[in-house]
């Protein structure tokens, strides 16, 4: 059961690694060409302007600007990243523990016991059962739901690297 969920769990991660990656990929060629456009633009008005060096440095601050702002929000997302990396390791370190105690416990407890003359099978078998939903019932894994949610919220974009 554990495993099976700590491979959900990496096929969820994988998806969402892609889902990022073609996210920045889209991200990156849509500011890409409103910064061509822009740049034309200004080099359109560079010509019938008189003062050609202020159209220059008018394009070249608002590279600047996408520059530092795609810089910030790389910033941002490594952070996120890394949290949920580390959260997501820890929630799947948890599961694969929970299942090799019970699998270990389950094969060389019951090999053990086998040697003891007055052993009964389904004595055992009832205890073994009411020690591990007990177990399970104080068995904590951290409530890493909402904060995965949290990896989703929007990048606050600040007003100095221009924009309205």
């Amino acid at each position: 059961m554990a495993q099976i969920r700590a491979e959900t769990a990496d096929k969820e991660r994988a998806r969402l690694r892609d889902e990022l990656e073609c996210s920045h990929r889209r991200e990156g060629e849509l500011a890409a060409r409103e910064i061509c456009r822009t740049y034309r633009r200004g080099k359109r008005d560079m010509a019938e302007c008189s003062h050609r060096r202020e159209g220059e440095l008018a394009a070249r601050e608002i590279c600047r600007t996408y520059r530092r702002g795609k810089r910030d929000m790389a910033e941002v997302m490594k952070n996120r990243r890394a949290q949920f990396s580390s959260e997501f390791g820890e929630f799947k370190e948890s599961h694969q523990a929970l299942g090799d105690y019970r699998e270990c416990r389950g094969t060389v407890g019951r090999l053990y016991l086998t040697q003891i003359p007055y052993y009964s099978f389904a004595t055992e078998d009832a205890k073994q059962t009411r020690r591990m939903k007990e177990r399970d019932r104080d068995f904590a894994l951290p409530p890493i739901g909402e904060r995965v949610w949290k990896q989703w919220e929007p990048i606050p974009v600040f007003s100095r690297y221009g924009g309205s």
